[in-house]
């Protein structure tokens, strides 16, 4: 799950740089720090007491977490690999550096070229179809566990990782307006 600012639109990620002020209801506030933000407060909390919890989020900056979670899609850095409620998917590691990167970007995803950019460290235009090959191989270990329409491709090309929490035979899409509009917009390569 990711944080939307009504004003702002997706909060920064990752989120765990996030200081939120004005949270009054105390479960609220437990759940956004499940979530992963960096900290949260009540309201009237005293300036003292923001700064020194500002300076803490500020020096947790630079850490890099272990491990990512996107809805039932656990990716730990240490190991390299994606875990599905405890069952290894056994990554590839593009595969893993697509999905670890893909769910540091959240929502907004990444282009084909920003993806051959920044996990290939390809500058260029190359005629190669490895991204949609890894996102393939990738998308085919989550539909093991019932995930396949995790990773997803939009019409514009772009790949996202989406929170799915339960398996796709599980959830029901009948109550959902947008399902179809979803279905149409994932790429099965």
């Amino acid at each position: 799950m990711w944080l939307v600012d009504r004003e702002h639109g997706f909060l920064p990620q990752p989120i765990k740089h996030t200081l939120v002020t004005d949270i009054a209801d105390p479960r609220l506030r437990a759940r956004l720090l499940a979530l992963g933000v960096g900290d949260v407060l009540a309201p009237g909390t005293a300036i003292d007491e923001l700064a020194i919890r500002a300076r803490r989020v500020l020096d947790r900056a630079g850490e890099v977490s272990r491990c990512r979670s996107v809805g039932a899609l656990t990716l730990d850095l240490l190991r390299r690999d994606g875990f599905v409620r405890d069952c290894r998917l056994c990554l590839h590691p593009r595969e893993f550096e697509m999905a670890w990167h893909l769910a540091e970007l959240g929502p907004r995803g990444a282009s084909r070229n920003r993806l051959l950019r920044e996990v290939w460290d390809i500058r260029h235009e190359p005629e190669t179809n490895s991204v949609a090959v890894h996102a393939f191989r990738l998308r085919a270990k989550l539909r093991v566990h019932g995930l396949a329409g995790m990773l997803a491709t939009d019409r514009a090309g772009r790949y996202r990782l989406i929170p799915l929490d339960e398996p796709d035979i599980l959830r029901d899409k009948a109550g959902n307006p947008d399902a179809e509009e979803r279905e149409r917009d994932r790429t099965v390569l």
